[in-house]
């Protein structure tokens, strides 16, 4: 039966995508715990996380890895590149501001990307995305004025750059199907550590800190985007966006059990509008996406 078969398709991309989202969940808090300059954790969390991407190449394509280097052009250093900047942005933005500001400004990663595809590619969002872009800028500016007013306007900044960062690189591989996301996420990791070796010294990273290094690099964040990269394979994109709002709530949640970082009582207002523009924008794309008639397929 065909609606079993999407049924259970679907449910399988909401249990993969929302076990991803949840084990990336801590990530904020194991930089946290980690004893280690920026530079320096960048090398090894770049470079692990670039050896397990390009384990996973050869595992799937075989002979044929090399071949999906060879194929990424220009837009594929691209989407490398804008990887490479929210990788620094958001490991350095971490030791300048609060987990609640980083998250909270890197959630609005989606609507970056639908202004860039309207600028870039021609796409015309609809009035919906313009509201909660607006919406979603006056929730940062709310949540970050405290960090401001506190000195840490470097880490709100770069959190900025961050989600630019990733919205490009989304972007790009959005339009540009035939890039491989696996050599993109090899050529980000080889680029952000190459660059962090000018400045950081790994062997730094000691005792419990590279206990933690190695869990969180080499075990959750490869096997967290590993899901989360399978599961929208099955889902709508604002079905995506509705459970990344996961790591939003939870992220600074982990941060507080453990290191009682408690956001400030803006951070949390501003978080909370930033939360329901994004929840009510996925929900009206959902809407609208499955009110569009189905085209049967063409022989």
């Amino acid at each position: 039966m065909p609606e079993a078969s999407d049924a259970d398709a679907h449910a399988r991309g909401l249990v993969l995508t929302v076990c991803g989202v949840l084990l990336m969940t801590p990530d904020a808090l194991f930089i946290r715990l980690i004893n280690a300059d920026t530079w320096s954790l960048l090398v090894w969390r770049s470079l692990l996380i670039a050896a397990v991407f390009l384990l996973l190449m050869v595992i799937v394509h075989g002979r044929r890895a090399a071949l999906q280097f060879a194929q990424l052009g220009l837009a594929g250093l691209i989407a490398a590149i804008g990887l490479a900047v929210c990788l620094f942005g958001f490991v350095s933005a971490l030791s300048h501001t609060t987990v609640a500001n980083v998250l909270v400004i890197t959630a609005v990663t989606p609507l970056f990307a639908a202004l860039m595809g309207w600028l870039g590619y021609g796409e015309r969002p609809p009035l919906r995305t313009w509201i909660a872009i607006a919406f979603g800028l006056a929730g940062i500016a709310l949540a970050v004025e405290s960090g401001l007013n506190a000195g840490d306007a470097y880490g709100v900044a770069i959190s900025l750059v961050a989600a630019l960062g990733l919205a490009l690189n989304l972007t790009i591989l959005r339009h540009h199907r035939h890039v491989n996301y696996l050599a993109v996420g090899v050529l980000s990791g080889l680029i952000t550590g190459a660059i962090a070796l000018f400045y950081g010294d790994p062997a730094t990273i000691t005792g419990q800190s590279l206990v933690l290094t190695l869990v969180l690099c080499l075990g959750i964040v490869p096997t967290a985007t590993a899901l989360f990269l399978l599961g929208p394979r099955y889902l709508l994109s604002a079905e995506v966006g509705l459970v990344m709002l996961l790591e939003t709530v939870l992220g600074p949640f982990w941060v507080w059990l453990v290191l009682d970082e408690v956001p400030s009582r803006q951070t949390m207002i501003g978080g909370a509008v930033v939360i329901t523009t994004l929840a009510f924008h996925s929900y009206a794309s959902l809407s609208a996406a499955r009110r569009q008639p189905v085209q049967a397929p063409t022989n």
